[in-house]
């Protein structure tokens, strides 16, 4: 039995992300409810924030899937649990380990494909900071291609993070909490974990809109 901290959640909620407000925030463990968050948002051409999430690695060379897929326009996001592992610990590395339902590991597989058409699109932006990085897992892992990518962190010379970008463009303080930063995200997620998630895609997007504003004044 999972921990009640790790229960799913409801699929559509107003959640409040730390820093940056309350926000409309789907946590999509369903294909169904991947399409109808496409379906809403993501009328062609748009942009999107854009992030993924990956359960830690605890060994020197080991390289963990991506877990989730996060997704955002200004006013909502899209948290999408395409990956959820066999067994999960509840309180990271030292925690005991927990059988995931086999439920929910189906369902992340038809959540993965509900996504493709969407990550593969060109004419839907998705703004991010390393974000070829998350390209190549995706690929790699899933076969799942991701186009119309836009890296807002520039050249690997002069590289910045995304909270970073966000004060500098904003003036907001992302919350980037270790424990958060380090949990298991290959299981199914708790609500402060769905914040996190949330509040990086938003992220993406607020940067892109601020740069897009400098841009054209």
């Amino acid at each position: 039995r999972l921990p009640e901290s790790m229960l799913l959640l409801t699929p559509c909620l107003a959640l409040f992300l730390p820093s940056i407000g309350e926000k409309a925030v789907t946590y999509a463990t369903a294909a169904t409810a991947v399409r109808e968050w496409v379906a809403e948002h993501c009328a062609s051409p748009c942009v999107l924030g854009f992030d993924t999430e990956s359960r830690p690695s605890y060994r020197k060379g080991e390289l963990n899937p991506p877990a989730v897929v996060q997704l955002a326009t200004m006013d909502a996001c899209l948290v999408a649990q395409i990956y959820v592992a066999p067994r999960c610990r509840a309180r990271g590395r030292k925690g005991a380990w927990t059988a995931t339902p086999r439920a929910a590991r189906q369902s992340a597989d038809e959540v993965r494909s509900a996504l493709a058409a969407t990550l593969a699109s060109r004419s839907i932006l998705k703004a991010g900071v390393a974000i070829d990085d998350d390209a190549v897992d995706l690929w790699q892992f899933w076969g799942l291609a991701t186009s119309g990518r836009v890296d807002l962190g520039g050249d690997e010379k002069q590289a910045r993070g995304l909270a970073r970008l966000l004060a500098g463009a904003t003036g907001i303080a992302l919350a980037k909490p270790k424990a958060l930063q380090e949990s298991d995200w290959a299981a199914p997620l708790s609500r402060e974990q769905v914040a996190y998630a949330a509040a990086d895609a938003w992220a993406g997007r607020a940067v892109f809109e601020r740069l897009s504003s400098l841009n054209n004044s």
